[in-house]
């Protein structure tokens, strides 16, 4: 399921890889999948696991493991405080 992502020791359910000079995170929590990098990277990765498994793309984050995640799509960051 990982595909070319790479295991982080110490990080059970984060995976990363090089895609195109960019860095993609993948972080697995029992059943829902965060996938974070540019547009196109997280693209990739949709697009592979759309063709493996049926999933439900939910787009944005907004909340995760205790986590409330904004969007500033001025800036283009994002950032995470406790909810």
């Amino acid at each position: 399921m990982k595909g070319d992502f790479e295991f982080i020791p110490n990080e059970p359910r984060l995976y990363y890889r090089q895609y195109q000079g960019t860095l993609n995170l993948k972080f697995l929590n029992v059943d829902d999948l965060v996938v974070a990098g540019t547009k196109k990277a997280a693209g990739n990765v949709k697009a592979q696991m759309l063709s493996k498994y049926k999933l439900k793309d939910l787009v944005e984050i907004h909340l995760t493991l205790g986590y409330e995640v904004r969007h500033d799509r001025v800036s283009g960051l994002l950032t995470q405080s406790a909810s």
